[in-house]
């Protein structure tokens, strides 16, 4: 069943690749202004998997709000991040986030939520990469790694890196060494505490995902943000898939 009362919880919605029929024909279902994002992709897979993932979100998160995935309206920040125009109480945050096969969509009534999911593959460069983007602490452990832990350490730190800027909602304004996630793990929350003022007053919590739920854990890596303000309890986390029969 599906349950619209988020009662301080942070739901992770999971989208997979659907058949051909729903990839081919999602984005005739989406606006116009929407059909035009997705017509820009040059490769075609890739514009059909937008237009679906943005239909998916539309459809879960009108079940939130109970209206039409027609009339839901987005506002974005200054940095470009979405949320909801329409006003719903108690508020509904939400992040997305999707790689080549795979969707995440994070839906909370916590504030400033982030989420991230990425393919795990070797890169070339990952060592250069990891140099311009990690912390120094983030760089030690990294670089003590064996060569068998070195792509999963990449992506655990990349995830959770990538969660909390989404969550932030500064884009790359924030730098990505003015914090430590080294030590997060899927089975806690992690108090992350800026170098820097990028921050401001704001606390965030962040932690893996433990994606083995959805039969993913050697294929991707994932990780969740969210500001915890003062005195609020920390939420519990529901992951859900997404199947479009039920919407």
């Amino acid at each position: 069943m599906f349950v619209r009362n988020l009662n301080n919880n942070v739901v992770i919605w999971c989208i997979s690749t659907p058949n051909d029929h729903l990839l081919e024909t999602a984005a005739s279902r989406l606006p116009e202004h929407e059909r035009q994002r997705s017509a820009r992709f040059k490769n075609t897979h890739h514009a059909q998997w937008w237009a679906y993932v943005h239909l998916a979100m539309r459809n879960i998160l009108g079940a939130y709000t109970q209206h039409a995935t027609s009339d839901l309206r987005f506002q974005y920040s200054a940095k470009g991040k979405p949320s909801l125009a329409i006003k719903h109480e108690p508020a509904i945050f939400f992040n997305l986030s999707h790689c080549s096969d795979i969707a995440l969509l994070a839906v909370s009534d916590c504030p400033d939520l982030g989420v991230d999911v990425e393919n795990v593959k070797a890169m070339s460069d990952m060592s250069s990469v990891a140099k311009h983007v990690f912390s120094d602490a983030e760089q030690h452990y990294f670089e003590n790694l064996s060569d068998l832990y070195k792509v999963p350490g990449f992506y655990k730190f990349w995830t959770q890196k990538e969660s909390i800027i989404k969550a932030n909602g500064g884009g790359l304004s924030l730098p990505l060494d003015a914090f430590d996630v080294v030590g997060v793990t899927s089975k806690k929350w992690k108090n992350i505490i800026p170098k820097t003022t990028h921050f401001g007053l704001q606390t965030y919590l962040t932690r893996e995902l433990c994606l083995s739920e959805f039969g993913l854990s050697e294929t991707h890596m994932a990780a969740i943000t969210f500001a915890k303000q003062s005195g609020e309890q920390i939420p519990k986390i529901k992951m859900l898939t997404y199947l479009p029969d039920s919407f």
